[in-house]
């Protein structure tokens, strides 16, 4: 909330990152903050002046270029202020007149992924990698649903070049920007060899960040703490379908395990809930508290659909949101809300000084 802070802090991340040789990388350009959406399924809008954009939003990536960030990173999200036609992506106002000449970037400029929602609902990913490439951006992430749609979109940017419609001189400032950072970012010149680094130290660091990264969003009926006589129900997601591209600790596959480290107690009932639709739940025991490990429920229907189910049944329900922070959207007013800014063992523990 306080542009100056995160400016700071963002600056000295920045410079400490690039004086060791690990490149950074400033995003989402020109700012994702206030977005009510994620522009992995929908196409977020903001629409607030200019003058704010430039005072709250533009200021931490102000900083970061003072600070030779090595590539900044734009949003797939509008700005009619900015830009009343085209999303960040694809426009070149925001892109080159401002990014480029109002605030002197030099540096490499790279797309979000484009296989995301705010991208594909509306255009192919060929048709919008050929756009964002014409705005100005020199590198453009597709992510890992289909090796095709990297095909395609490399056939439709020569075709695209070939035919002038992408500008032969800044195509090949974009190459030269990336041979140049490459040779920078040499891992074997950078890495201090025969060291040893304190893994101890860096294990309690990490599951010292992890554990004070846990919020609580609401607790309007004051369920939280537990007591210790309430009985609990405990909703755990099988994570199966998602596996095979997601690393998953252990635990993900052993329910009474994941019930025990989140409530700190091995006598609750535990359900699995299924990430994909279909699938009712026996909940006619009686309980006195529902908690619901809720997983990607903006994106896996079988995750809305739990919370349907139990918002009929009791308002008892505690609902700790382990992967998408946009899933608060979905959750009933009445329900107490967790959020551990991730699915890794260390935050779900942290979870424990709320229960």
């Amino acid at each position: 909330n306080d542009p100056e802070i995160v400016s700071e802090l963002g600056k000295i991340l920045i410079e400490t990152l690039e004086s060791k040789g690990i490149l950074s990388c400033a995003k989402h350009f020109p700012g994702l903050g206030e977005a009510k959406v994620d522009p992995h399924y929908r196409l977020p809008k903001i629409d607030i002046e200019k003058e704010i954009i430039e005072k709250k939003h533009l200021l931490p990536f102000k900083k970061a270029i003072e600070a030779n960030t090595s590539s900044v990173m734009t949003s797939h999200i509008l700005f009619p202020s900015l830009d009343s036609e085209h999303i960040v992506t694809f426009s070149r106002k925001i892109a080159h007149d401002i990014l480029r000449k109002e605030l002197s970037y030099k540096g490499l400029l790279v797309s979000d992924d484009m296989e995301m929602g705010a991208v594909t609902n509306d255009v192919t990913i060929p048709e919008a990698c050929v756009t964002a490439a014409k705005s100005g951006h020199d590198i453009l992430i597709i992510g890992q649903k289909s090796v095709s749609n990297a095909i395609s979109s490399v056939r439709e940017l020569e075709f695209a070049l070939n035919n002038c419609y992408l500008n032969e001189e800044e195509h090949f400032n974009s190459l030269k920007k990336i041979e140049d950072i490459l040779n920078i970012a040499d891992i074997k010149s950078v890495i201090t060899k025969n060291i040893e680094y304190p893994k101890d130290k860096a294990f309690l660091m990490a599951n010292e960040i992890s554990y004070k990264s846990v919020k609580k969003i609401r607790d309007s009926q004051k369920l939280l703490p537990l007591k210790n006589e309430q009985k609990l129900r405990v909703f755990i997601p099988d994570i199966t379908p998602v596996s095979d591209w997601v690393l998953f600790e252990p635990e993900w596959y052993n329910p009474v395990k994941m019930a025990n480290l989140i409530t700190g107690r091995n006598d609750s009932e535990i359900i699995m809930t299924s990430l994909e639709t279909g699938k009712n739940y026996d909940l006619t025991s009686s309980t006195e508290t529902n908690i619901v490990v809720l997983y990607n429920a903006t994106d896996k229907k079988g995750q809305r659909e739990i919370l349907e189910q139990i918002n009929k049944l009791t308002e008892r329900v505690i609902v700790i949101i382990v992967h998408n922070f946009w899933d608060q959207e979905l959750i009933p007013q009445q329900a107490t809300i967790i959020e551990t800014s991730g699915f890794r063992i260390s935050q779900l523990k942290g979870v424990r000084q709320f229960l």
